[in-house]
């Protein structure tokens, strides 16, 4: 499990800076650009059944939604969605990073300077027209990939457990609900869809000890 002195709305630090990860190179032809110097993660995933967290809100769809975080502390949510010009993903901002505070009666709210700059906050790296490198300000080994789809909708994708998806959801189980420090994380669950099939997946990987 992972432990630290830290305050609660830093517990993404530790989950993803604690992810036994391995990259390797897979080539984005899907979208007809290739990047040698880019690299997929890869995730230790956990074989145990998938639990369902059926009374957690779902945010209201934008039309360009990319992904959302929850966790079991609260119901409160970390939304990004992609800012667009015209046709195209915004070069010089592609990310609108955001938090709806369901104890507060679902109220939109700016991520605070804390969880910007060392938790839910987007870092961006512009590749070519359309096409992203992002990771959370937690950790860089968490990276994803912000492009187009066949539809011209953005989306975001990444490779767990050998398998790339389109990412629409995940979810941090922490060990308990303590809202004080010692705050721990025993898995962190990817939720989305197929790269290629489309196939609903939803996959769980746990931090190393």
């Amino acid at each position: 499990m992972i432990t630290a002195n830290i305050h609660p709305h830093i517990w993404l630090v530790l989950c993803c800076c604690s992810l036994h990860v391995s990259a390797q190179y897979q080539p984005d032809n899907d979208f007809g650009q290739s990047h040698p110097d880019r690299y997929t993660i890869v995730y230790r995933p956990l074989s145990r059944d998938i639990p369902l967290q059926d009374d957690y809100p779902i945010p209201e769809k934008t039309p360009t939604r990319l992904f959302y975080i929850q966790h079991s502390n609260n119901h409160n949510t970390y939304v990004y969605d992609a800012r667009m010009k015209g046709r195209s993903i915004d070069r010089e901002d592609p990310v609108d990073a955001y938090r709806i505070v369901y104890t507060e009666g679902g109220v939109k709210k700016p991520l605070n300077i804390a969880q910007r700059k060392m938790a839910y906050g987007m870092v961006t790296d512009y590749v070519s027209p359309d096409f992203f490198a992002l990771h959370l300000a937690a950790s860089k080994k968490l990276e994803f990939y912000l492009t187009l789809d066949r539809h011209g909708k953005p989306k975001v994708y990444t490779t767990v457990k050998n398998r790339k998806i389109y990412l629409d959801r995940m979810f941090v189980k922490l060990k308990d609900k303590t809202a004080g420090l010692h705050i721990k994380a025993d898995w962190i669950l990817f939720e989305g869809k197929d790269f290629h099939t489309a196939e609903k997946v939803s996959i769980k990987i746990v931090p190393e000890d």
